[in-house]
């Protein structure tokens, strides 16, 4: 089946393993150009080589911690430069640790706003100029716990829907 995505430049974010290493690899498989990103650059190296076994378009990786804002804007510099244009952002990152809200302190509540809301911030805010140029798409992986929060995991509950707020409000502004 062809989905009509060959020849489209993809950012999977958090794609060293599990979901994004799957989705980039059915994105490459489809004849996308994706780049791969992680905090693991030898992981990195790992997958960007199994993504690449099927691939029908090129497979680029660039080590990137999402937590830090002048990472991310060298990510997408690096993937423009080496793929082009960006048409696809896949954001995608690790659940925060688990616990009550009695059992988190600040640091833990910013650590997670971080990683899980403002990392998706960032990642869109640097990709937008390519999107609205060429009509591209934003996917935002998520948790199950947007639908029903799950017990024992306050941070991932609490960001998870903020990201779904965004992702909703961002569709009627764009």
């Amino acid at each position: 089946m062809d989905l009509g995505l060959s020849g489209k430049v993809a950012l999977v974010v958090a794609s060293s393993k599990g979901l994004g290493k799957a989705i980039a690899a059915q994105l490459a498989m489809e004849g996308s150009d994706v780049m791969l990103t992680s905090r693991d650059a030898e992981q990195l190296e790992i997958a960007r080589e199994q993504v690449l076994r099927d691939a029908r378009g090129r497979v680029e990786s660039c080590p990137c911690d999402i937590t830090r804002a002048d990472e991310i804007e060298a990510l997408v510099a690096v993937t423009r430069e080496r793929l082009g244009p960006i048409d696809i952002l896949i954001n995608n990152a690790g659940g925060p640790p688990g616990g009550g809200f009695d059992q988190v302190d600040d640091e833990a509540w910013q650590a997670a706003f971080e990683l899980n809301l403002l990392s998706y911030v960032r990642l869109i805010r640097n990709v937008l100029p390519d999107l609205k140029e060429n009509g591209g798409r934003i996917i935002n992986v998520t948790s199950s716990s947007i639908k029903q929060p799950i017990p024992g995991l306050i941070l991932s509950n609490a960001f998870r829907m903020g990201i779904l707020g965004m992702a909703k409000s961002l569709a009627d502004e764009l």
